[in-house]
């Protein structure tokens, strides 16, 4: 179990050391210019009445071997900044294996995934042997003051989308996947990772085809001969919602066809390429959010 240093002046050291959220400490005529966000961070505030908000970190000593974070836990509340130590990213490959695909250096932000996208972890990182490390754990309130930081904003959203990318591309990878190694550093030149929002349109009808799609989560709706109003692209009418209408897509070099596409969390790819005919809208579920893991442009 992880030992909580509680030392206040720990705490403000441990911040004000870390690029990402030393912006905390700027000073404005001779005072800091963020001190009501870095108390409620660190100390939290009483409103009266009960009423009571943060604090929002915690500062956390790991010893050899311990595991700051396991793959398929849900921890959708809290992310880490490293702030002492390396520490090493392991995926699970089966029942009794892991395999590691990365080292992580002090200062890096990890586990926002799970905060930002609302999925489980997708990744254990764990103390290496004979050695320690100190971590921040952050709560989801800190974000919304954290990210008025504009290093620490900057930042967030280059971590979020490398890290999607990196583990889009280890799924991709795993044996018995339909991408070999090739596919999958040629990916890794050319592609990008995207969320979009709901009503979000991918493509439009009549439009040229110029994309491949790698749809990690969500839904997508399709519609055909529909016209598009401008000022609400997430409009889809004519959708069944029988389970003819749904069906799960895996297949290369090919426009889907289907009236309604889920995917539940496994890989679904949806090739608008040369191969079709471009006469299909594909929206973002009204309901719903879409992680592309990967978007590549044909050309």
């Amino acid at each position: 179990m992880p030992r909580e240093i509680t030392d206040r002046e720990a705490i403000l050291s441990s911040l004000k050391s870390l690029e990402l959220t030393s912006e905390l400490f700027v000073e404005v005529n001779g005072k800091l210019k963020n001190a009501g966000d870095l108390e409620v961070i660190v100390d939290g505030r009483d409103y009266g009445n009960g009423k009571r908000v943060g604090p929002y970190v915690r500062l956390l000593a790991y010893d050899s071997g311990e595991a700051i974070m396991r793959q398929g836990e849900w921890g959708g509340n809290t992310f880490y900044l490293s702030v002492s130590g390396v520490l090493d990213v392991y995926i699970t490959e089966s029942a009794t294996e892991q395999r590691k695909i990365s080292r992580l250096q002090p200062g890096t932000c990890f586990g926002e995934m799970a905060v930002l996208a609302g999925v489980e972890r997708n990744a254990t990182v764990i103390v290496p042997q004979h050695a320690k490390a100190t971590v921040l754990e952050v709560t989801r309130p800190a974000l919304r003051l954290l990210r008025k930081l504009p290093m620490f904003g900057r930042v967030l959203d280059e971590t979020y989308r490398a890290h999607g990318f990196g583990r889009a591309l280890e799924d991709l990878s795993q044996p018995g996947r339909v991408a070999d190694d090739e596919i999958v550093e040629r990916l890794r030149d050319i592609g990008k990772f995207m969320v979009y929002a709901k009503h979000h349109a991918l493509c439009q009808e009549g439009t040229p085809i110029d994309k491949v799609l790698l749809i990690k989560s969500g839904w997508v709706r399709r519609v055909s001969g529909v016209p598009i109003d401008a000022t609400s692209t997430g409009i889809a009418v004519g959708i069944g919602e029988s389970p003819d209408d749904r069906q799960c897509v895996d297949a290369l070099d090919q426009v889907v066809d289907v009236s309604l596409v889920e995917s539940d969390g496994s890989d679904v790819l949806l090739s608008i390429g040369p191969a079709g005919d471009g006469h299909v809208d594909f929206f973002v579920h009204p309901q719903r959010q879409l992680t592309v893991a990967v978007e590549c442009h044909v050309g």
